[in-house]
């Protein structure tokens, strides 16, 4: 892979205290392109071997395993967060808050020093959730809009079956007797298509969007989708009958 293509960014590790950690910078390359995933799980490991050459201290626990640290970058200049991502300018510094989880002795007596109750513990967390989830909301814009547009296709969808309905209640109107009924009951039939067109697509997009809000084990376990066999199936035989009914009325002169 070519130099080129390589990204280092530096990055002072603090405490979730927003405290200096005792150790040096981390400069952090990665190569255009890199998944989020695996820039986290990277990152994850440097921070994991750089804690273990720490002074053991509250802050710090050198215990924690690389797969449970968590971390925030931080924008020294401004305080904002920022998310990890190969699209980074390279020769950029942040701060990286590290968060490790709380021991088990840590959660039932926390250091007099911390004083923190068991609502705050709960309250922290909560918004660590939060932005988590914004964070992979934002990383994940592109498949949220597409998601969004195919939503609308399926809306245009239905509007143009409810203008063939409207067509066959007309038609249905300058038809022979025997002929309106077979027309009427085919604008009834797609109306009907109408409204599972609507129903299918909008199961879509919710199931769609739930699932963009979960981490890739996740949606690996529970990617299920509406299906749209049964809508095919059903404007199939819509279309079978239309056909039959302008070749049988037609031809006998029957429909107009």
């Amino acid at each position: 892979m070519s130099m080129k293509n390589k990204v280092t960014i530096k990055l002072n590790l603090l405490d979730r205290g927003r405290e200096q950690l005792q150790a040096p910078p981390i400069n952090f390359s990665f190569y255009l392109g890199s998944s989020s995933e695996e820039l986290e799980d990277s990152l994850k490991r440097a921070l994991h071997h750089t804690i273990q050459s720490l002074p053991s201290s509250p802050s710090s626990p050198s215990s924690a395993s690389a797969s449970s640290l968590d971390f925030v970058l931080e924008d020294p200049s401004d305080g904002s967060y920022v998310a990890l991502s190969s699209s980074i300018p390279g020769k950029t510094t942040l701060n990286c808050l590290v968060l490790p989880p709380l021991s088990p002795a840590a959660s039932t007596s926390p250091p007099p020093s911390l004083n923190i109750s068991s609502t705050r513990r709960s309250s922290l967390a909560n918004t660590n959730q939060g932005f988590q989830a914004s964070i992979m909301k934002f990383e994940r814009v592109n498949a949220h809009l597409a998601n969004e547009r195919t939503w609308l296709a399926w809306i245009r969808t239905s509007i143009s079956i409810l203008g063939c309905a409207f067509s066959f209640l007309t038609l249905a109107e300058k038809s022979d007797q025997g002929m309106d009924w077979f027309c009427v009951g085919l604008g009834i039939g797609f109306v009907a298509c109408v409204l599972l067109t609507f129903f299918t697509g909008y199961t879509r997009y919710r199931q769609v969007k739930r699932l963009l809000s979960l981490s890739l084990t996740d949606i690996n376990e529970n990617f299920e989708r509406f299906g749209v066999g049964h809508q095919s199936r059903f404007l199939l035989l819509l279309l079978v009958l239309t056909a039959v009914l302008y070749f049988v009325g037609g031809a006998e002169g029957l429909l107009y």
